[in-house]
């Protein structure tokens, strides 16, 4: 026991840095499969995560990868990757998404890899009803602790030794969907917080892998009373933390060519604004 914890603290410390005991010649934490079970499984928030998914249903949608466009590919690809390697340099992923073009496929695939290789994903969005659409999928504030007055010094209710911190610090991929209908200060208040509760600020959200979908032609962040210029300054990549994000655009469009709809694929955006 007394081994098994001092490889767990020292796994806890590496993580910070984007390591495991796994990356170095030491002791492994598989060789303590049931102390690792027990520990995990005291936290509810890891264990709902770990226990809560259907593998059959998982396994269904990864069956259907082959429906994924060559582009949808490529970031599918580099997220996983990301996911699967925290030591990388790119853990942090913007993914344009104008509606029909297959952005809620894409996200649903990458939770179910992430998912199925035993891993932790969390998913959250910007909406209750966007929340909706991913799988386990909760909304920014209920998962985050952000308040609701934002300023540019706050920091989420979430403590050092909560189950909450634990969660993060497990999670190997966070998606935040429509992540433009977002104020930026909410943003940095989470990537502040996150430093914080992991005691490591040389990367942005504490070097965890960030995926953050959306689309700047529909919803931006609601200001009171505001000004063009104030709301443009609300928006994600106003702030600092979008010159560390990846940007990619899901291009696949899913929109109908059956009789009787007007299929508008392909069209640039000043054809499809109204008259």
């Amino acid at each position: 026991m007394i081994k098994f914890k001092t490889l767990k603290s020292l796994n806890d410390l590496l993580q910070i840095s984007g390591y495991t005991v796994a990356d170095f010649d030491l002791p492994q934490l598989h060789d303590f499969p049931a102390l690792v079970l027990d520990s995990l499984m005291r936290n509810n928030l890891i264990r709902c995560e770990v226990e809560g998914y259907d593998q059959t249903t998982l396994q269904a949608i990864m069956d259907q990868e082959d429906q994924l466009s060559e582009g949808q590919r490529a970031i599918f690809d580099e997220i996983i990757q990301a996911a699967n390697e925290p030591g990388q340099d790119n853990k942090l992923f913007f993914i344009d998404g104008p509606g029909g073009t297959g952005k809620s496929t894409l996200l649903r695939h990458i939770l179910a890899k992430v998912r199925l290789a035993g891993k932790i994903a969390i998913a959250v969005a910007s909406s209750g009803i966007a929340s909706l659409l991913l799988m386990g999928g909760r909304t920014e504030h209920s998962t985050f602790k952000i308040p609701l007055q934002l300023t540019n010094k706050l920091i989420c209710a979430i403590y050092k030794q909560s189950h909450l911190k634990g969660l993060i610090q497990r999670a190997s991929l966070i998606i935040w969907d429509e992540a433009p209908m977002t104020h930026r200060l909410a943003f940095e208040a989470v990537d502040r917080t996150l430093r914080d509760i992991m005691d490591y600020d040389q990367e942005p959200f504490a070097g965890k892998v960030f995926v953050l979908p959306g689309n700047f032609r529909q919803i931006l962040p609601v200001v009171v009373c505001g000004t063009p210029a104030e709301t443009i300054d609300a928006c994600l990549n106003s702030s600092t933390l979008w010159a560390h994000l990846n940007s990619f655009t899901s291009r696949k469009t899913c929109v109908s060519d059956r009789p009787g709809t007007t299929a508008r694929r392909g069209l640039p955006n000043s054809k499809l604004r109204p008259p």
